[in-house]
């Protein structure tokens, strides 16, 4: 693989590598709380989203940051 390089080198600023399973279990309460919602009242108008179920500061990561070429992880792997 002579082009396997970050193409766009962002990293995440923290000792977490995902926030897969954090995403899964916010997507999964807004899905049951949609369901709810609709299921009480049919003509639900506002359906809450993921920002109001789930909270980003609360996440294993600390937010991303551009990895230039003065930085150490310079053209990291994918």
């Amino acid at each position: 693989m002579a082009r396997s390089r970050r193409h766009v080198p962002i990293i995440g600023c923290a000792a977490a590598a995902s926030e897969k399973l954090e995403k899964q279990a916010a997507s999964r309460s807004l899905r049951r709380i949609v369901r709810e919602k609709l299921r009480t009242v049919p003509e639900a108008d506002v359906l809450p989203t993921k920002r109001e179920v789930s909270d980003v500061w609360v996440m294993a990561k600390d937010g991303k940051v551009w990895a230039g070429p003065d930085a150490r992880a310079e053209w990291m792997r994918k």
